[in-house]
């Protein structure tokens, strides 16, 4: 049978397991709203409500319903399966892993063109189920399988790469590397008050020195070093305080070691806020302590801070080292080490200039390989390469 070939926009249906605010879907966004939509209409579907829906309406993306049980993925698949018979999609691009054997065998049974999946999830051990002897093979076996039917798979880090491909056993030519993004303009965060986002409202002073950390709260994040480093920074510098916004089982525990720790009074835990990407603006330091445990697949937060121009500082971890330049856009410490974290957050508060550098520089990095409009190119690009070997796109 002939193939169609595709006359006007590139219809792309992309599919997310959640509508929550993750960094996978923060990153989506600033890509969806830099998209040459003259030559490439996608919708998105994910479940109905959440914060993602929110922001998918106020940049003017389509969404469609799509919902994911806890029990199993059947119905959800025959779900998919009938959006797709609804509407001629070219491509049928997913998000995380959970969402790539179903884009195989919707894709399939549709007869979509391409089908390519983003893997933002960097665990080669399957940790979540490593002690499931016979769940890990199933999973391995169903995953690998339907990993043949993709056309391509895109991870965000060139450590999410190699750890995917050791992971899936997946052709290494299939998957190639295009990095998560920040948008470079106004905020794309829907109605939010800039009041809701100031110092003052969360009970910092003008002149305090304020430490942020951004990120879900558990183990082996990291968070717990910084406390343990807050000793050796506050006796250099008082001004000092600390803000943490995110929320999840650690939190009891990282409150219990700030009092402990004596800076009860100095650490502010603000929980999961929707308007983080403001938070970030109003810190003077970012620090990103992650041990890689669980795995990091990159550093959201690390870019998200370089753009709003504050100076970050991060573990030595493989994934934030694609972004991270030691001494030239950013500094690095050795995961785990309070001391090390305590000795690079004062070199910063004694040298402004050196500050002001990593500020400069870390913004200049933004620009030059995470902005939102480079990597729509890079995406689009992908669509446009895959369609033309396939032959459902001409040259011209």
């Amino acid at each position: 049978m002939r193939k169609k070939m595709i006359q006007g926009p590139v219809r792309i249906l992309m599919v997310f397991h959640s509508a929550s605010l993750t960094g996978p879907n923060k990153a989506s966004l600033s890509l969806l709203k830099s998209v040459d939509k003259s030559k490439y209409k996608i919708t998105v579907a994910c479940p109905p409500k959440g914060y993602f829906v929110d922001y998918l309406n106020d940049i003017g993306v389509e969404h469609i319903p799509l919902e994911f049980s806890q029990g199993g993925d059947i119905f959800t698949l025959i779900r998919l399966i009938s959006i797709l018979r609804k509407n001629r999609y070219h491509v049928l691009h997913g998000h995380l892993g959970r969402t790539g054997p179903l884009i195989c065998l919707a894709g399939k049974v549709c007869n979509v063109p391409v089908t390519i999946l983003t893997e933002h999830m960097n665990d080669a051990s399957h940790s979540w189920i490593e002690k499931d002897a016979i769940k890990l093979f199933f999973h391995k076996l169903w995953h690998t399988a339907s990993n043949n039917l993709l056309d391509k798979v895109i991870a965000v880090s060139e450590d999410t790469r190699k750890n995917y491909i050791k992971r899936q056993g997946i052709n290494e030519k299939k998957v190639a590397v295009i990095y998560n993004s920040v948008y470079l303009g106004e905020s794309i965060q829907p109605g939010r008050s800039k009041e809701m986002s100031s110092r003052e409202s969360i009970g910092f002073n003008r002149d305090d020195i304020v430490i942020g950390m951004v990120g879900r709260l558990v183990k082996g994040k990291g968070y717990d070093d910084v406390i343990a480093a807050s000793r050796a920074i506050v006796t250099y510098n008082p001004r000092v305080k600390f803000l943490v916004v995110g929320d999840g089982p650690e939190m009891g525990n990282l409150k219990a070691l700030a009092r402990h720790s004596g800076i009860e009074d100095r650490i502010k835990f603000l929980g999961f806020r929707a308007d983080a990407d403001d938070l970030i603006k109003i810190v003077d330091l970012l620090i990103q302590p992650s041990h890689n445990a669980p795995p990091e697949s990159f550093g959201m937060v690390l870019i998200e801070a370089m753009a709003s121009r504050v100076p970050v500082i991060s573990s030595d971890i493989a994934p934030f080292k694609e972004i991270v330049e030691n001494g030239i856009n950013g500094l690095l410490f050795k995961k785990g080490n309070p001391a090390d974290i305590a000795e690079k957050v004062i070199s910063l508060l004694e040298n402004r200039n050196l500050t002001n550098d990593l500020v400069r520089r870390g913004y200049d990095t933004v620009k030059e390989k995470f902005s939102s409009q480079k990597i729509a190119k890079e995406t689009c690009d992908v669509y446009k390469k895959t369609l033309l070997s396939k032959r459902y796109l001409s040259e011209a």
